[in-house]
């Protein structure tokens, strides 16, 4: 079934504070070679941290220097950097890079063991923008006590549907009534070959 849809120039879905799924995040578009036939789909990466990363490249100097920039907020929203370079080189000699020092504001330089080399470069830091100052990030936290002894995802564990957060005995029964079910089946008649079930069917069988 198909989602909210918004066009380029506004949000399809906007979240006023912490935005989270069970299942995987992604983006879903057209494949490129079979745009009328096929999804393409890219995950998000996970990790205990909410991450911000910055990536370029630059080319040292004659003497082997060069000072990467970053943008002038970088000090205001991030913290604990670090640092990854790879060097693009197609001589015989073996160059090494490195950085030199800790960041000053939003810079921090490099060197390589010879001049004029072209640097690969990527910054990772944890994002420390006002929202994480106050709210913070946490990673294990306690379900309410109305969830507890419940399952987001019941049958993942063994469990019985009735366990799960959200069941709804009353919404339940009315699904469970035969003309219920009738008047779904006459005013969806396609809803189990939907375009979306489709595709989550054909993404479940890719992973396995």
């Amino acid at each position: 079934m198909r989602g909210v849809n918004g066009d380029a120039a506004a949000w399809a879905v906007y979240a006023a504070g912490d935005f989270g799924a069970s299942g995987t995040k992604s983006f879903v578009i057209d494949h490129p070679f079979d745009p009328a036939n096929k999804y393409l789909m890219h995950y998000c990466s996970e990790g205990p941290e909410p991450k911000n990363i910055y990536e370029g490249t630059v080319i040292t100097d004659a003497s082997g220097w060069a000072t990467v920039v970053l943008p002038d907020y970088f000090v205001e929203i991030n913290k604990d950097p670090r640092v990854q370079l790879t060097v693009i080189d197609s001589s015989e000699d073996f160059v090494m890079v490195k950085r030199v020092g800790e960041f000053s504001g939003n810079t921090f330089r490099i060197r390589t063991s010879k001049g004029n080399v072209k640097v690969d470069w990527e910054v990772k830091a944890t994002r420390n923008d006002a929202w994480v100052r106050k709210h913070g990030a946490p990673v294990e936290v306690d379900k309410d006590p109305a969830e507890r002894g419940k399952y987001q995802h019941p049958e993942l564990y063994g469990q019985a549907k009735e366990m799960g957060v959200d069941f709804d005995p009353r919404a339940e029964a009315v699904r469970a009534r035969p003309d219920t079910r009738q008047k779904r089946g006459a005013s969806n008649p396609t809803a189990k070959t939907s375009q979306m079930t489709s595709l989550r069917k054909s993404a479940l069988a890719t992973k396995r």
